[in-house]
């Protein structure tokens, strides 16, 4: 019996016919599963694909916020920047204003100084006997040649005004030594205060004044200062 034979038997054969259609079987399974995992590798690819789209679309909103971002930063530098202009021209401002109130100031002091030496017999008049302005060399002619050190010569020539007078009520001799000011300070009633104590020191009277318009907030005369305010006097037995 040939091969053929054979083969015609088995294909005769039902059951044994199944045999023969195994590999055609097998091939369209193959197809079958190569359809599949070529349809799912297109679906993976695709949802794949929309994930990127989704992340490049997240990405671009990322860079719009940070573009955002950066024109608020933008913006920001630019109020700082003119906030620092402003604060510079602000600088220049209480600067310029610091100089015109000390000169007013200055020229305010001038003023009152004037005022109290153009006026100082009838201030001192009520208080002293014949009072009378001594300016630096009379009073060295009254200390004596040469008695005032450099250094106390030095500190008296920058008194606003020495009035010397009698007291009416002591009858001894009185150098009223003056720190004028428009608006007076604890500095004016120090400085009053130095220069009269220099005089002391070499045997003479002097009582520390100050005079001016109006005084700094929360001041307070000492009990050895006597005061000329608008118009007012205060502590003047210590001229008498």
């Amino acid at each position: 019996m040939t091969a053929r034979e054979i083969l015609d038997i088995l294909r005769s054969d039902p059951e044994a016919a199944q045999l023969f259609e195994l590999p055609k079987q097998f091939e369209q399974l193959r197809e079958e599963m190569n359809a599949r995992f070529d349809a799912m590798q297109e679906y993976v690819d695709r949802r794949f694909d929309e994930v990127d789209e989704r992340f490049n679309e997240v990405d671009r909103r990322f860079d719009e916020v940070d573009e955002r971002f950066n024109e608020v930063d933008q913006r920001f530098d630019e109020v700082d920047r003119r906030f620092d202009a402003s604060d510079a021209r602000h600088d220049r401002t209480e600067q310029r204003l610091d100089r015109i109130e000390k000169d007013l100031g200055f020229l305010k002091g001038r003023d009152r100084e004037r005022w109290f030496r153009d006026n100082a017999k009838n201030i001192f008049g009520r208080f002293m006997k014949r009072p009378q302005i001594v300016d630096l060399p009379e009073l060295e002619e009254i200390l004596g040649e040469d008695t005032l050190s450099e250094e106390h010569r030095d500190l008296i020539a920058l008194a606003d005004l020495i009035v010397r007078g009698i007291g009416r009520d002591s009858q001894r001799e009185v150098f009223a030594v003056l720190e004028a000011s428009w608006k007076i300070d604890s500095g004016d009633v120090e400085r009053a205060r130095r220069r009269a104590a220099v005089l002391r020191q070499y045997g003479v009277h002097a009582v520390p004044v100050v005079g001016g318009v109006e005084t700094v907030e929360a001041f307070e005369l000492p009990e050895d200062v006597t005061m000329f305010i608008e118009g007012k006097v205060y502590n003047a037995p210590l001229l008498r």
